[in-house]
Formats: C-alpha cells, sequence, structure tokens
C-alpha cells in the first residue's frame, strides 16, 4: 500500500475516534438532561405532597373546630396564616 492509502486510513481512523467521542458526550449530555428533568418531577411531586397535607390538616382542623369550637385553644397556634 502506498503512504497516501496509510494516511487516509489514519484519517477515518481519527475521525471515528473524534465521532465516537462526540457521541459520548451527546449520551452524557442526555443522561444529565434526564436526571435533571427526574429531579424537577420529584420536586413536584415533593411540592404537592406537602401541600395536600396541608390541606387536610387545615380541613381536620376545621372539622374539629366545627364539633366543638372550645377546643380551639388545644388545637395549638403553630399553623398561622399570614
Amino acid at each position: 500500500m502506498s503512504k497516501s492509502v496509510y494516511k487516509l486510513l489514519e484519517s477515518l481512523q481519527v475521525l471515528k475516534n473524534q465521532n465516537i467521542m462526540q457521541q459520548a458526550e451527546v449520551d452524557n449530555a442526555e443522561v444529565q438532561n434526564n436526571q435533571a428533568r427526574t429531579l424537577d418531577f420529584g420536586n413536584v411531586d415533593n411540592f404537592e405532597n406537602k401541600t395536600h397535607s396541608i390541606r387536610l390538616t387545615i380541613v381536620r382542623r376545621t372539622q374539629l373546630l366545627d364539633q366543638n369550637p372550645v377546643c380551639e385553644d388545644q388545637l395549638g397556634s403553630d399553623f398561622s396564616f399570614g
């Protein structure tokens, strides 16, 4: 084989290696993007769970107060609106 063929094969190998490296970077970026998206959904779920819990607390305390207005002092003041 001539030198030019060897140089051509060498250039093709370099291009192939660069392509592999670029694909690895793209794959890594996609993985990081998916992880970030998963974290975002996790935060949304966590926020929804907390707001649902707060809503249930409000409903329970309201029902308790409706049943027995005297027990308002027993509920405590740890839950305030404002």
